[in-house]
């Protein structure tokens, strides 16, 4: 059976090349208008150089993914290959098609980006600039082109927001591993076990003490009762002094 781990990267891949074909289209689509064509073909040009990056990263890092996040983070995978959002008609409107360019980007940007970005700020250092910067990147190129072109402030500020909303995803601590957490849970157990049972050799003397007492009392016949020993004296001797006669 494949892990979620190794078929994360397979399906991602396959959902960035999916992503810049989107693109490529809609700037056929405007083909007439040189400006905007240009604009829309240079976020599909962005994202074939995501690939590229993305190809890069070692196969260690996708198995090192937390099972949980990675089954998480394919499930969102599937759920944008099979969306039908990333279809433009060509009878739509250049506002119609920045609409179906957010609806198609904000889950992949919060739900899949972040996620990835976060582990390899916890993990791959290195690789981590250059993901981000392909992001930031191919957030502010889909500013720069529904800004001038929409005339629609709610939907330019909810370009803006997407990208105040990545900030934001950025900073929430990745998720930990299963094994992480089992470990810890059995160690906490562990101690409380401890707590609870004496410990050592005095645990040993205590419960031997304990043993022997029984063994006392259940050598006694029926009827026989063990004399108690004498109570400590609470005034210990006198000694009187002799007075010459």
């Amino acid at each position: 059976m494949i892990s979620p781990q190794t078929k994360l990267k397979a399906s991602l891949l396959k959902l960035q090349k999916k992503q810049a074909r989107f693109y490529f289209d809609i700037s056929e689509r405007f083909r007439e208008n040189s400006l905007v064509c240009d604009k829309w073909r240079a976020i599909g040009t962005g994202l074939e150089r995501q690939v590229e990056v993305l190809k890069e990263l070692p196969l260690s890092f996708w198995k090192a993914l937390d099972r949980r996040e990675a089954r998480s983070l394919l499930k969102a995978v599937e759920a944008a290959l099979d969306s039908d959002r990333a279809g433009i008609l060509e009878q739509d409107p250049l506002r119609q098609c920045f609409v179906k360019c957010l609806d198609f980007e904000e889950p992949v940007i919060l739900e899949i980006y972040a996620p990835i970005l976060r582990n390899l700020k916890a993990h791959w250092t290195d690789r981590a600039l250059d993901w981000y910067v392909l992001v930031r990147s191919h957030l502010t190129r889909l500013i720069q082109l529904i800004e001038p072109f929409c005339g629609d402030p709610a939907l330019v500020h909810r370009c803006a927001l997407l990208g105040d909303r990545f900030e934001q995803a950025l900073q929430q601590p990745p998720v930990q591993a299963e094994a992480k957490q089992g470990s810890v849970r059995a160690l906490r157990k562990a101690r409380k076990s401890a707590r609870r049972a004496p410990a050592g050799a005095a645990g040993a003397r205590k419960r031997a003490g304990v043993s022997k007492t029984v063994a006392r009392r259940e050598a006694l016949r029926p009827g026989q009762h063990r004399i108690p020993k004498s109570p400590k004296p609470l005034i210990g001797k006198v000694r009187l002094r002799r007075h010459p006669v």
